[in-house]
């Protein structure tokens, strides 16, 4: 018996309550891990800028700066890794089952090609996090903090301004972990519902909004259209080949809302933009016609 819109409006909504929560999961993991390394790097520039004699100058700055990234970036990676392969799995999965339980029974080489390649993607962007976003706050942070005490400040107070104004500056991250958190989700939940489709033989599929207040008019204007899913088994592959993630922006690329909006379904589809998440934070997902 065919379901009835009422029924896949509760079984999308059940999905969405599963995926939220994996998001979830990961957000805590992220933050918490951030938490506990912003810590253990604070206390580590302390006890550095204690040591010494004299005022501090701009060469302890760029040693401090330096200091903070192994617990920023390679013990963040470390802490997380396992957690985000799990992340990974559970919301490939919860894709799969929306187009059979076969389909997730049946995991092939692609399958497991796109868990790695999700995973490794998400603990990139975990590790680079300090590099791209971080480490230039820190350092404009520093050189206020210098520029004010006109090369008068001894190591002590220096120790507790570094570290009031790092601590600041860190914590604007929080918002980049959720986003991170729900990128990931998404991502992994509607490539695992694009490897459903490839086996159930699916030819077919349509954008899904969520459709009330909080939607964008980017995914306003995707809900309803409908795609190949041999377009986007092409761009599973060249994601797949692609080993640079900033080209990975390039092959799935998040636009402003009047290019988009300006876009017919085949140029959509030549540009990119055939799966969500279309957005930071997005909630869109594809139903299979």
């Amino acid at each position: 018996m065919e379901d009835t819109g009422e029924e896949r409006l509760l079984d999308a909504a059940e999905e969405q309550a599963r995926a939220e929560e994996v998001a979830a999961s990961l957000s805590t993991l992220f933050l918490s891990a951030w938490e506990d390394n912003q810590e253990q790097a604070l206390e580590a520039i302390q006890a550095s800028l204690r040591q010494g004699d004299g005022a501090v100058g701009e060469d302890d700055i760029q040693r401090v700066v330096g200091e903070l990234k192994p617990f920023l970036s390679r013990n963040m990676v470390r802490e997380v890794s396992e957690g985000i392969g799990q992340g990974v799995e559970a919301a490939f999965t919860i894709g799969g089952e929306d187009i059979s339980a076969q389909a997730v029974v049946s995991t092939n080489v692609k399958d497991r090609q796109l868990k790695n390649f999700l995973s490794d993607n998400a603990t990139f962007w975990v590790g680079n996090h300090y590099d791209q976003q971080v480490q230039g706050r820190i350092q404009e942070a520093a050189d206020n903090v210098l520029s004010t005490e006109d090369g008068t400040l001894g190591r002590r107070k220096a120790a507790e301004k570094f570290k009031q104004a790092f601590q600041g500056e860190i914590q604007k991250s929080d918002s980049y972990w959720r986003l991170l958190a729900n990128d990931v989700t998404t991502k992994s939940r509607e490539f695992g519902r694009v490897q459903g489709m490839v086996k159930a033989g699916i030819e077919e599929y349509r954008i899904d909004a969520v459709l009330d207040r909080r939607t964008t008019d980017i995914c306003r204007f995707l809900d309803g259209k409908t795609f190949q899913v041999e377009d986007a088994v092409e761009q599973r592959d060249r994601l797949l080949e692609s080993d640079d993630p900033e080209m990975i922006k390039e092959i799935s690329p998040w636009l402003d809302a009047d290019v988009i909006t300006s876009m017919s379904v085949d140029e959509l589809s030549q540009r990119g933009i055939l799966l969500p998440p279309f957005h930071g934070n997005c909630r869109t997902r594809i139903q299979a016609i």
